[in-house]
């Protein structure tokens, strides 16, 4: 079993929280796992595999999409509250990424482990391989599933086989065929729980709690992760 990790850090998220999301991956990940990290430009993390958006057939195909029809809901328009509901040109590249991460390596065989992580996490302690069996727990899919919102996707992990791949690439075929404008929520979240319902996959509910917020802090996922969304994205406490 070999487990890999993908993220995406493009736009100004560099300069706000990627870097140090760089730094603390670098120092507490195990060396035997590798990173990929799509990009919109070089960043300098040395230890990350950089996959250029522009470079990648979904995003492109996204592109060639958006370019000949950008497409807005009717309350989109001056709506904060739920503009970012239907943001697809800020969600796309998650929802891409994890099939490119696939496409761009060779070496997958069923039963490796993928890993997303959002880049406004830090790690603070050891991660390895072992820590990783222990949160998909031999399930296919690990995640922080909330009752009644959609799925919290700063992190999961996906064990692979055919069932699991088929679900990656769906999820990335919602935004790069537009199908996604087709439901009430156009955002990355949305649409994962949309593709994963498609498969009977095994799942590990790592939100224990049933908390309908931000479940992360209280999950083992807090054991070595802190996600810093929302108001807290790009501020860290203490040290990495």
């Amino acid at each position: 079993m070999t487990v890999r990790v993908c993220t995406s850090i493009w736009g100004t998220a560099w300069e706000r929280y990627g870097k140090k999301f760089s730094e603390s991956f670098s120092k507490h990940w195990d060396e035997s796992i590798e990173i990929c990290v799509t990009v919109d430009k070089t960043l300098e993390f040395d230890r990350a595999k950089q996959i250029h958006l522009d470079n990648t057939p979904d995003y492109n195909e996204f592109k060639r999409k958006w370019e000949a029809n950008p497409v807005y809901p009717k309350n989109m328009a001056g709506d904060a509250i739920t503009k970012w509901k239907y943001d697809i040109v800020k969600w796309t590249p998650q929802a891409i990424t994890p099939k490119v991460a696939l496409d761009n390596n060779p070496h997958w065989i069923d039963g490796d482990i993928l890993i997303w992580t959002d880049a406004d996490t830090i790690f603070y302690d050891k991660v390895d391989e072992s820590w990783v069996e222990k949160v998909i727990d031999d399930k296919e899919v690990a995640a922080l599933f909330r009752p009644t919102r959609h799925t919290e996707i700063g992190f999961f992990a996906v064990k692979l086989n055919e069932n699991t791949r088929r679900f990656i690439n769906r999820w990335a075929e919602l935004f790069t065929n537009y199908e996604i404008t087709l439901y009430d929520e156009w955002h990355s979240g949305y649409a994962w729980d949309i593709a994963i319902k498609e498969f009977n996959l095994t799942i590990n509910n790592l939100n224990t709690t049933k908390n309908n917020s931000h479940p992360f802090p209280d999950s083992i996922l807090a054991e070595k992760i802190k996600h810093n969304k929302g108001q807290f994205k790009g501020k860290y406490e203490g040290t990495i």
